[in-house]
């Protein structure tokens, strides 16, 4: 559940590792992952030269920081987000400043706006909410300065909407995306990135020369041409997280968060006290007070994450979650809670 993984692998990508060959494993593979950019420039109707490949989309961004960011420059991004990037950051010796979200992980936009870093990393669906955020906001962020804009879209492919439509308005727009959870290949580690010829041209020039295996790219190519197979797949998706959803409110001391990604976050609330605690704050204070919505990591830290999984595993995720609230929320009399 940490890592969102797919449950399942397109069976094209399963065929084509089949029918790799020796000359997978003892010649050494494209080094550009050329037929691969072709494919996802058809798909998204770009040309090659606006797509990179990397080893997972992780390598994606840690090249986009090379590529931008000189010792101290600044990269930015909403709080919570992916815990890559101060890491990345920090490893290029730049400065890592996090914004923090307002109220349901929304984007403090004129924060956002108002700083000039090198690069401004946003992700939608989020992480860990799964909060998706509109094309209208990340073009705003994208006209309020020349700094790059990186869309990580990650998860897109359970989502409504995406940025794509902002490609070709925005010269400082790019975005990256993965085929580890869409379409089930994260053992095979293949990213990409959609932007701009002259940025993509740098990150070709920057990234090790055969960065890609040859079964990772052929596994990804089929992947991409199992069309019908992905679709089915993230529609199914769709519809056990809309039932993970309803089964999470309907437990007492849960309240999900809506999901654009393949994961729900749920507030499980502030933590019980002791019978000795709770009796104090009884005769101290006339009500519970309202529970805050969670803003930010510092302001989600009673939360958990669930992945939809198929219904037998889903049943068995909410007894577990009632018994454990029902042990944790009712101690005995003698007993304290942890």
């Amino acid at each position: 559940l940490n890592t969102n993984e797919a449950s399942e692998c397109p069976p094209g990508a399963l065929a084509a590792l089949n029918a790799l060959g020796p000359e997978g494993l003892f010649r050494y593979p494209d080094p550009t992952a050329m037929p691969l950019r072709r494919d996802l420039a058809d798909h998204y109707r770009l040309s090659p030269e606006q797509v990179v490949v990397g080893n997972g989309s992780d390598e994606i961004l840690s090249l986009l920081i090379r590529a931008v960011c000189e010792p101290g420059a600044e990269v930015l991004a909403p709080d919570p987000a992916y815990s890559l990037y101060p890491v990345l950051a920090a490893t290029q010796g730049a400065a890592y400043r996090a914004v923090p979200c307002l109220e349901d992980f929304a984007l403090d936009l004129e924060t956002i706006c108002a700083a000039r870093p090198a690069v401004t990393f946003v992700t939608s669906p989020n992480n860990p909410a799964g909060t998706s955020y509109p094309a209208g906001q990340i073009a705003r962020i994208c006209e309020s300065g020349h700094n790059l804009v990186v869309v990580d879209e990650a998860y897109a492919e359970f989502a409504e909407s995406n940025a794509l439509e902002l490609l070709g308005r925005y010269p400082n727009l790019a975005i990256a995306r993965t085929f580890s959870k869409a379409y089930g290949l994260a053992g095979a580690r293949v990213g990409y990135l959609l932007g701009p010829a002259g940025l993509c041209r740098t990150l070709l020039a920057i990234k090790d020369a055969y960065n890609v295996s040859a079964a990772a790219q052929a596994a990804a190519r089929a992947a991409l041409g199992d069309r019908g197979w992905a679709e089915a797949m993230w529609e199914q998706l769709r519809s056990r997280r809309s039932r993970l959803i309803a089964g999470l409110a309907a437990i007492p001391g849960l309240e999900p968060h809506p999901s654009q990604a393949n994961f729900v976050l749920a507030d499980c609330g502030p933590p019980p006290r002791s019978p000795a605690a709770r009796a104090a704050g009884r005769a101290q204070d006339p009500g519970p007070p309202p529970r805050p919505r969670p803003r930010g990591r510092e302001r989600a830290p009673h939360h958990c994450r669930h992945g939809p999984r198929n219904r037998p595993a889903a049943g068995r995720t909410f007894g577990d979650l009632r018994l454990g609230l029902m042990s944790i929320r009712r101690p005995g009399p003698d007993s304290s809670c942890r």
